[in-house]
């Protein structure tokens, strides 16, 4: 997947270039987020018999592995954060200086991890002319 130049990514303004992460990435990391977090803090109110197959291994993995579970969910937030520092990081290295739009992109960054770290990432800002 090749670059796309600024000018063609919706922005003609490369201080406020910002891509937001595709909706179905934001419903899979969303949901999958959501139901680990439920999992998390309040396993005691999930409905296992009326999530058929889910509810059925989402009861045995928090039976017999709900420490691992725990550590992963604490990690997982752990590196979104990170990943949203290094994205305050990228933006001024990419000339994105407009401070809501490195906001929008730490806040999607802590969200949706790597997914929107991936965008900023391949982002090549116009060169400057002289």
């Amino acid at each position: 997947m090749a670059p796309v130049p600024a000018a063609r990514q919706g922005t003609p303004n490369p201080a406020t270039y910002f891509r937001r992460t595709p909706l179905i990435l934001m419903l899979m990391i969303g949901g999958t987020n959501a139901f680990h977090a439920w999992t998390f803090f309040a396993p005691q109110t999930i409905p296992y018999d009326k999530l058929g197959p889910l509810g059925t291994l989402t009861k045995y993995l928090l039976e017999h592995y709900n420490t691992p579970l725990r550590i992963w969910f604490v990690t997982i937030w752990i590196l979104h954060t990170l990943f949203a520092f290094i994205v305050l990081k990228l933006c001024k290295e990419k000339g994105i200086t407009d401070r809501m739009t490195q906001v929008r992109w730490f806040a999607q960054t802590v969200t949706y991890g790597l997914n929107s770290l991936f965008f900023l990432w391949i982002y090549k800002p116009p060169m400057k002319s002289k």
